[in-house]
């Protein structure tokens, strides 16, 4: 009897060209996860403190505040703006994942003392970006261990939708973007996607989006291929 589990997220299919279609239920391969969820996953954990830092800069205000839960308002125009509510939710989602793996692991989670709390101690955000960045760097790590849990499902969908929200209303200068003209190494399909740093400083990322493979090249690898790429496609990597 064979132990497979289909992807906790429902997904469908088997290939790139059909992602979420009509096929038969895509299996796990993290845990309770597909390919394609736990690399989604991951990236929007990875890529959460930069996206928090873009709607700051488009709000044109600082993170520094107390917890909207305590927040005493006065009866005239408070502004509270959008991109901040937005950078709450992430990053209360964020708090919020990180709790469950401190709960499930039976540990403390670093730096909690930053957390934006209602009275009842939900988190509902992260005071800094520095603790923002500070968290990512502890759960990232331990995302396939959670994967293992059924409480990564609920964590999986509304992390992508919040994220997918605030890109969508407020949408970064560089996207990422399909490689063209470049096959995997591992599957041999043209379904390479290049993610750009999020913040000054950081590597770019290189995924496969071909469900059934997922593969991950750092910044280092895909150095030392793009030159190769280039000749193949004649397209150089200033101009993606």
């Amino acid at each position: 009897m064979s132990d497979s589990v289909a992807c906790v997220m429902g997904c469908r299919g088997d290939g790139f060209m059909n992602p979420s279609g009509d096929g038969l239920p895509r299996l796990a391969s993290v845990g309770l996860l597909c390919a394609w969820c736990f690399q989604r996953l991951r990236r929007d954990v990875v890529e959460l403190p930069g996206l928090c830092e873009h709607l700051l800069a488009v709000g044109d205000s600082g993170m520094v505040r107390e917890s909207p839960a305590r927040r005493v308002q006065p009866r005239s125009k408070v502004l509270y703006s959008a991109t901040l509510s937005e950078v709450d939710r992430l990053t209360g989602i964020l708090a919020r994942l990180a709790l469950v793996i401190g709960q499930l692991r039976r540990v403390s989670v670093p730096g909690r003392e930053a957390w934006l709390v209602t009275d009842y101690g939900v988190p509902m955000g992260i005071r800094t970006l520095e603790a923002t960045a500070s968290l990512v760097a502890w759960v990232e790590p331990q995302l396939e261990w959670l994967a293992g849990f059924e409480a990564v499902g609920p964590f999986r969908r509304d992390l992508a939708r919040a994220v997918a929200l605030a890109r969508a209303r407020w949408p970064q200068r560089e996207r990422s973007r399909l490689i063209p003209g470049v096959r995997c190494e591992r599957c041999g399909q043209e379904t390479l996607r290049y993610h750009p740093p999020t913040v000054q400083g950081a590597a770019a990322e290189i995924v496969c989006e071909n469900v059934a493979c997922g593969l991950q090249l750092s910044d280092t690898a895909w150095s030392a291929r793009v030159y190769a790429a280039a000749r193949v496609a004649g397209f150089k990597e200033n101009n993606w």
